[in-house]
């Protein structure tokens, strides 16, 4: 009878013994586990930095360019409106050349006709 009480308590120490093994191997496993997932949300997360990182710098980019044809329009715009200010202006001066020559083309008209009509 000792000897079956030492053979079930034999087989109870073994099967314990069954029993941490597999708990701790699945408690390893897990451990595995956690740590996977640890290092793959890790991962994530310097992909996602570097994203906003490469977005970041490319909106600046984008930005840089944008702000730089605005000048080059800005100043297109001011070369255009000067040029044509001036040639209105030349247009003016020539207008009025042209009106005060016409004037004095009358006038001499008026004289040469006032003469020739005996005035």
């Amino acid at each position: 009878m000792r000897a079956e009480i030492e053979n079930a308590r034999a087989e109870k120490h073994a099967e314990l013994q069954k029993a941490a093994a597999a708990t701790s191997d699945e408690i390893n496993q897990l451990k595995e586990i956690i740590r996977a997932m640890r290092a793959e949300i890790e991962q994530l997360h310097q992909d996602r930095r570097e994203k906003v990182q490469r977005v970041t710098i490319e909106a600046g980019e984008e930005l840089a360019q944008l702000k730089a044809t605005i000048v080059a329009m800005r100043e297109e715009a001011d070369a255009t409106k000067f040029r044509h200010a001036s040639e209105l202006q030349q247009m003016k001066l020539a207008s009025r050349d042209e009106v005060n020559h016409l004037r004095n083309m009358i006038l001499e008209l008026r004289s040469e006709l006032d003469k020739c009509n005996g005035r």
